[in-house]
């Protein structure tokens, strides 16, 4: 009997251990679809909100391409400490690549020129990536990690305010030749 308690205890000791968390919510869904609509109505002039693909596998987008001052403007704006913050970016590192459908029932077309990628960094961060090819992309190549030439990339740090709204913190450009 004592043998079976010991058992048990350690089964559900280790399953806890093992249980790590998603890399995809389901509710993180919605709130990628509201900073992508926050990002089409920043770049509306570029962007059409019926002509886009999204890629069905995480980023793993950083603040690499930032300044110093922007970093920490934005982990105060967000209120964490640059250590929490690198922890949290460790941990979405390790779901880079990770595949989720549920991304690509995002994408309004079959093929297109342009592609969002994006990740949830923390509780309401995210990182998107707007990569506009030479090509046209369908959701197959998509699937298949088909490489692309890219004409130009842009890259955001969108904040999900308390209410809801979105507010893009930070914006970069990438041009290819």
């Amino acid at each position: 009997m004592r043998f079976i308690l010991v058992i048990s205890v350690l089964a559900i000791t280790l399953s806890g251990c093992n249980r790590k968390e998603s890399c995809f919510e389901q509710e993180d869904k919605l709130v990628i679809q509201k900073c992508i609509d926050k990002v089409i109505e920043l770049r509306e002039k570029h962007l059409s909100k019926s002509c886009y693909l999204v890629s069905p596998y995480l980023d793993t987008l950083s603040l690499m391409p930032y300044s110093e001052e922007e970093k920490k403007s934005l982990l105060k704006t967000l209120g964490i400490s640059e250590k929490r913050f690198n922890k949290a970016q460790a941990d979405i590192l390790e779901c880079g690549d990770h595949y989720e459908e549920s991304l690509m029932d995002m994408s309004n077309r079959n093929e297109g020129y342009g592609v969002f990628k994006v990740n949830k960094v923390y509780k309401n961060l995210v990182q998107i990536r707007f990569t506009d090819y030479y090509e046209q992309v369908g959701k197959q190549g998509l699937k298949d990690k088909a490489e692309f030439r890219p004409n130009q990339m842009f890259e955001y740090v969108c904040v999900i305010k308390e209410n809801g709204d979105v507010k893009i913190a930070l914006e970069t450009a990438s041009f290819y030749d």
